[in-house]
């Protein structure tokens, strides 16, 4: 978790700078240096570390906002990032956190941000893990591509079924 929590701003010394002050991009754009980082230190991190490492500094900020991410873009989240079944949840949450609790003045947010990063990711699992993945395939049979579009669909569907009962709609 340390060298994710270390590394997940790396893009942003990489910045053009006529992009200066800010960082735009700096998340996506830091996971090749990540991967350069831990490349040319072999024995720096192991595959679950280096992972870690990446999605820290890909979606540290994402995952901040995901109350604005339409449900198939969590479902792709999901798919992408997060489906793995023994991520490690709780220590991606806690890099999070240390980011937000990192900044000037913003000590104290640390365990809640820790919190609602877990809860959140948790619960997108669940949702997302619940669709009967198996019965879709066999539905598709060889058509491999359609099995996949209709798994994000359902994924999609799963979420956004999940958030208005979240906010009492159904």
């Amino acid at each position: 978790m340390l060298l994710a929590v270390l590394c997940h701003d790396l893009g942003k010394g990489y910045t053009p700078e006529a992009e200066l002050p800010g960082h735009p991009g700096h998340e996506g754009n830091g996971v090749r240096h990540v991967n350069a980082l831990i490349d040319r230190w072999p024995g720096l991190a192991d595959a679950r570390a280096r992972m870690l490492a990446q999605h820290t500094a890909a979606l540290h900020l994402t995952v901040r906002r995901t109350d604005e991410l339409r449900p198939g873009t969590l479902a792709q989240l999901y798919d992408r990032h997060f489906r793995q079944r023994d991520y490690p949840v709780d220590l991606f949450a806690r890099a999070i956190a240390a980011d937000s609790a990192g900044r000037l003045g913003m000590q104290a947010t640390g365990a809640a941000v820790r919190r609602e990063v877990a809860q959140f990711l948790e619960r997108l699992r669940a949702v997302c893990g619940a669709v009967d993945a198996a019965a879709l395939r066999e539905r598709y049979g060889d058509d491999l591509e359609a099995f996949r579009t209709a798994l994000h669909e359902a994924r999609a569907r799963a979420v956004a079924s999940d958030r208005r009962a979240e906010a009492g709609q159904e």
